[in-house]
């Protein structure tokens, strides 16, 4: 459970309790937490089997995805098959589902509690409907369900605003079926406006201005445009340059410097719950030297991806070679020219912001579906197989011992009966006289928090300044310890912080694959606090 998952879990809990108005938010987008609001809904699990419940949720977003791309698959083979290019399926199906696999498990990841694996889903969806709108039939009622589809992903995730209407320029400019089609792109910008208009109402009105999203635009300020880092919170600075902070966390105390953020916002970490409301009012404009260093950031995130992807350029670089030597070259199909840079045109978008590989995990593989059955045209179907064995096999191997690995570790918990690691972190917590509801601070930012609100407890103070932590005196440390009770923090937690010699009352624990756990009582059971 990372901190974008503590974050959607929040919600799906909000929004289970007390409706779908809760799901709006400024930052994170609503399908995936209303989806596990649903989940809890009907299940009403424990807090020991809430976690388990999530990932049983994100299995099934697994299959859903899985079956889009199968829906994918088969409409790009209904066109090879109508241009008489069907003897090439016994590598397509194969070679397309390996990938498939890869790029899922490897870089999107089951696992990941976040909205990414179903925006994949959609991301298929769309490309196989596509592909579709090159079929005999009813194409006016393909673009309906292309701007049907993009629309929905725009309740998944933000992005889809941008990565939609990228996809809608480059059918508009080349469409992919017969003359006069462009019409059939304008009708799917149409539906994609009117199912995404509600839901941007809704996110205008809770910011205060025209918006779709504030995700893409925080994230440029933060990476890009050299705002505070977001675990530091943002209280203004002494020059303007970012605008002024229309809702910023109250500075507790100046040293070591504590910030306070009870309220208004709910969740866990409200930090990282609505961080919108906390960073309304932030400006930034472009600056190049700042935006180098994000590019730089990015492109080196890619450069790890390419390392993992390398039997991949390698076999396509063999493909080139062994097509330039024969002087065998087909030409690409200018109707699908959105099959190559549609991917491209998204990546290259988050590479001047902010970049992980769950992000285009989806765009790289119809990328490299794309560039392989171009450039495998122009080999034997021997050498094609060879090749193709080749480059899965070189992809799987890591992947298999990652998997070994990780299968190993999950069988020995189940068979140790060890708790996880929050559980152990909450219930010491809960153990020392804490109870659900109780207040918390931390020590440092409390993003993967998910210990608290396995115990119901929320953060709403935040030592800042670790570093000056480190080297508190008692009295110091007496101040800060009466600030926080005053304010009802139970307790100062310190998760893999360094703590100082000169504060006591520390109480600790070891837990099974993380640094230790530390806690430090404000307000000890039986003492009433403020």
């Amino acid at each position: 459970m990372g901190p974008d998952g503590t974050s959607y879990v929040d919600i799906a809990m909000e929004t289970a309790k007390n409706g779908p108005s809760t799901l709006v938010n400024g930052f994170w987008s609503p399908a995936y937490p209303a989806v596990l609001a649903v989940a809890f809904y009907l299940f009403r699990p424990s807090p020991l089997n809430q976690f388990p419940l999530v990932h049983l949720v994100n299995y099934l977003i697994f299959v859903l995805t899985l079956w889009s791309f199968t829906f994918f698959l088969k409409s790009w083979l209904a066109v090879r098959r109508t241009a008489g290019m069907a003897e090439e399926e016994p590598h397509i199906i194969p070679f397309s589902f390996s990938l498939f696999l890869w790029f899922t498990m490897n870089l999107i990841t089951p696992g990941e509690v976040s909205p990414d694996m179903g925006v994949a889903a959609i991301i298929f969806l769309a490309a196989g409907v596509c592909f579709r709108l090159s079929l005999p039939g009813s194409n006016w009622t393909r673009f309906l369900l292309l701007g049907g589809i993009l629309g929905a992903g725009f309740y998944a995730k933000a992005v889809i605003v941008p990565v939609g209407c990228f996809l809608l320029a480059l059918l508009f400019l080349r469409p992919p079926s017969r003359p006069g089609s462009r019409l059939g792109v304008i009708l799917a910008g149409v539906v994609f406006l009117i199912i995404s208009a509600p839901l941007m109402g809704l996110i205008s009105q809770h910011v205060g201005h025209l918006s779709f999203g504030e995700t893409g635009r925080l994230n440029y300020l933060w990476h890009s445009a050299g705002l505070r880092p977001l675990h530091e919170g943002w209280t203004g600075g002494p020059d303007g340059r970012h605008g002024i902070p229309e809702h910023p966390p109250r500075i507790l105390v100046a040293n070591p410097k504590t910030l306070e953020f009870a309220g208004p916002v709910k969740g866990t970490y409200p930090l990282w719950y609505e961080s919108s409301y906390w960073y309304a009012g932030a400006k930034g404009s472009l600056d190049i030297k700042e935006q180098i260093v994000a590019l730089k950031i990015t492109l080196s995130g890619y450069w790890v991806i390419c390392q993992e992807m390398s039997a991949l350029f390698a076999g396509a670089l063999v493909l080139g070679l062994l097509g330039l030597r024969r002087n065998v070259f087909p030409a690409r199909d200018r109707n699908y020219v959105w099959f190559l840079i549609w991917p491209t045109c998204v990546c290259l978008m988050y590479s001047i912001v902010w970049f992980e590989p769950r992000y285009v995990s989806a765009f790289l593989l119809l990328f490299w579906l794309a560039a392989y059955t171009w450039l495998w045209s122009g080999v034997t179907f021997a050498v094609r197989s060879a090749l193709l064995l080749t480059v899965v096999g070189a992809l799987y191997i890591p992947m298999a011992g990652h998997l070994a690995t990780a299968t190993a570790r999950s069988v020995h918990g189940i068979l140790s009966f060890e708790p996880p690691d929050y559980a152990i972190a909450g219930d010491a917590l809960q153990a020392a006289g804490l109870h659900r509801g109780d207040r918390l601070a931390s020590v440092g930012a409390a993003f993967d928090a998910y210990y608290a609100q396995y115990a119901g407890m929320r953060f709403v103070a935040e030592v800042v300044d670790v570093q000056a932590f480190a080297h508190i005196n008692p009295a110091e440390f007496a101040k800060l310890k009466d600030r926080l009770a005053e304010i009802g923090v139970k307790a100062l937690v310190s998760f893999d912080k360094p703590i100082t010699s000169g504060a006591d009352g520390w109480q600790g624990i070891i837990l099974p694959e993380s640094q230790p756990f530390r806690f430090v009582l404000l307000n000890p059971p039986g003492q009433n606090g403020p």
